[in-house]
């Protein structure tokens, strides 16, 4: 009897040791017939409802549901009388690669015998049948022979409709087996690229080709469908066939796959506060702050910022930030440690609608330490010196505009502007830090169109900026409002205590790992009491009548300023009795050099100007005015210099 249902399920279970071929057919003579061999046996498909046996769907439904691990093991050879049966069987066969088959209609067709001759002489049907299958075992074809590494491939393509013979990729179009290319894709992963504005969509795809597993490469899902990228990542060994709809197929059967087995995966590619799993984390070059197994992939030139491993106690790396303290004057160091501490206070500032919306300029003469300085104030963020600061005034507008945003909850630092040799660069320069200033005085970016004529995404600035230069550039009154200057002078610098600092710059970054981990205890509260805290000293900097944007801005240091103490009273290196006074003494201190730059914006305003250049004019005669009653000359216009009147 041919087998059925449990039993054909018994031996893929079990793997019979000898049975090697496996007929299948829907008629009972070739059924019955077929049997007596110790290598091959017979399953029998009905056209009713028998229950012993399979129909052609239960059996289609079953090798390629639970039975598909067990039965690639066997080459199965197809018969069927009902023509649009075997298709259905073949058809499952190719699609889900079961194993390869062969059709035993050549047994009669090549013999040029029908299967009425065979059941009037049922004795030549097994000769017939043992020659073909010792034909088998000697075809060099493909489909006569799965090698171990197809098994393999297979089962990534497994229920795609694709499959690899010897290492290429074929599909099945009814009877007939087409390549599709050379090679076999494999899809790993699927990474969704984050910069906390927008989701981009790459893939992660390796191959296998000659025996060989060609380089992973990563394509961005814009430019996956073009499949250009074959060529320009693996150059010859990767081929398209030649017709017509590989393309189209290869596209498809990649997606299929990887759709079943790549690895999902999202790579954050900017630093700053994310909420991940429903918790808030700090990003930042190694990692997060808060959660585990975070990927972060920053921009080249950007892998600096990083902070070190938790330490356990961040006592003592805090300590080293009242080090800071003195390595100048407090018109500096207070408003860049405030400055800094400040900065991952952003996101929680941004929600509260008072996002900090000015630059911290520092200037003076060359040799007064302004780069170190800024340094040592972004090496709280990761591993910087003078030599390695993350922008400059070379940079073009558009690169520093990407890293302003990609930079969220951080400090950044440009540095080197600098007195111009030329016009051109004079306008080049003045250009450049007028947009910086309105980008993050505002917090915008530029608007774009694309080649389609619709907008672009803009660049917004997520984090604090600090600007090192010899001079003040020359922009509006509004420009020079939305910074907050500091002058660095010559001498005014500790060498000693910087160059120990500088030496010991990963406690800066411990300290700031603690602050930050201490502010994540507190984080869903941050907005409200932010709000507040700006609102009552905005008010207290408004009485004062200087300019309204200095009025921010002194609000924001002081805010910067009280975290950094609180969070020294949290590890005790600050007695809490004594911060009152701290806070208070750095809000008079922040008043006085915001008091200082009123007169200086005051200086800016095109009318000051006018009648500041006048008098230089008149003082040194290049110009001359008469008074509104003085003898008139003949033709005042032709006097060297006369350019009016006086009252």
């Amino acid at each position: 009897m041919p087998i059925g249902k449990h039993v054909y399920e018994s031996l893929l279970k079990e793997k019979h040791p000898t049975i090697k071929y496996i007929f299948v057919t829907d008629d009972i003579f070739l059924a019955d017939n077929l049997l007596g061999e110790d290598d091959f046996t017979v399953v029998y498909i009905t056209r009713g409802n028998d229950g012993d046996y399979f129909t052609k769907e239960e059996f289609t439904e079953y090798l390629c549901g639970k039975g598909f691990a067990y039965a690639r093991d066997y080459f199965y050879l197809p018969v069927f009388m009902n023509a649009a049966a075997g298709r259905y069987i073949v058809r499952c066969f190719n699609s889900y690669y079961i194993t390869y088959s062969e059709n035993v209609w050549r047994i009669f067709k090549n013999k040029v015998k029908s299967i009425d001759y065979y059941k009037l002489h049922p004795e030549s049907l097994l000769p017939a049948v043992r020659e073909f299958i010792n034909g088998l075992g000697n075809t060099k074809d493909a489909g006569s022979v799965e090698s171990e590494d197809d098994r393999e491939l297979n089962k990534i393509y497994e229920g795609t409709g694709y499959y690899s013979v010897n290492g290429q990729l074929y599909r099945s179009k009814g009877e007939d087996t087409i390549m599709v290319a050379d090679f076999i894709p494999i899809p790993k992963g699927q990474i969704y690229r984050d910069d906390g504005v927008t989701r981009q969509t790459y893939f992660k795809i390796g191959a296998y080709k000659d025996g060989e597993y060609l380089p992973d490469i990563t394509v961005s899902a814009k430019d996956f469908p073009s499949m250009t990228w074959l060529k320009s990542n693996w150059g010859y060994s990767a081929s398209i066939a030649p017709n017509s709809s590989a393309k189209t197929h290869l596209e498809y059967a990649i997606s299929a796959a990887g759709h079943k087995c790549a690895e999902r995966s999202t790579v954050y590619t900017h630093t700053g506060w994310r909420k991940i799993g429903g918790q808030w984390a700090f990003l930042h070059g190694k990692g997060a702050i808060g959660a585990g197994n975070v990927q972060v992939e920053l921009d080249a030139g950007l892998d600096r910022y990083f902070f070190p491993d938790n330490s356990g106690s961040y006592a003592e790396p805090y300590k080293r930030e009242l080090d800071f303290l003195d390595v100048s004057t407090s018109k500096v160091t207070a408003p860049l440690i405030a400055f800094t501490y400040l900065t991952p206070l952003n996101e929680f500032m941004r929600q509260a609608g008072c996002e900090p919306n000015f630059i911290l300029y520092m200037y003076g003469v060359s040799g007064a330490h302004k780069s170190t300085l800024a340094a040592l104030a972004l090496s709280h963020f990761g591993r910087f010196t003078h030599d390695t600061l993350p922008s400059n005034f070379r940079d073009t507008p558009n690169a520093l505009e990407k890293k302003s945003s990609d930079l969220k909850d951080v400090l950044t630092v440009i540095d080197d502007y600098h007195p111009a040799s030329g016009k051109n660069e004079a306008c080049r320069l003045t250009d450049t830090v007028q947009q910086i200033t309105l980008s993050y005085g505002d917090r915008g970016g530029r608007a774009r169109l694309n080649t389609e004529l619709k907008l672009q995404r803009s660049y917004i600035p997520r984090g604090n900026l600090i600007i090192a230069g010899e001079d003040i550039p020359d922009i509006t009154e509004s420009g020079i409002a939305r910074h907050f200057l500091l002058e660095i002078k010559l001498g005014e610098v500790n060498r000693r205590l910087l160059s120990e600092l500088q030496a010991d710059s990963d406690a800066l970054g411990l300290s700031m790992r603690g602050y930050i981990e201490w502010l994540r205890e507190k984080a869903e509260g941050l907005p409200e009491s932010l709000r507040r805290q700006f609102e009552i000293y905005r008010a207290e900097s408004t009485e004062a009548r200087r300019h309204a944007r200095l009025a921010s801005d002194v609000t924001m240091l002081r805010i910067g300023y009280d975290y950094f103490v609180d969070y020294g009273v949290s590890l005790s290196a600050i007695d809490a009795d004594t911060s009152p006074n701290l806070k208070a003494d750095a809000g008079r201190l922040f008043m006085e050099l915001a008091d200082e730059q009123s007169e200086r914006v005051c200086a800016e305003k095109p009318s000051e100007k006018f009648i500041s250049a006048l008098r230089e004019l008149l003082a040194t005669k290049q110009c001359t005015v008469q008074p509104i009653g003085a003898p008139q000359y003949d033709n005042p216009s032709k006097q060297q210099g006369f350019i009016g009147y006086e009252d």
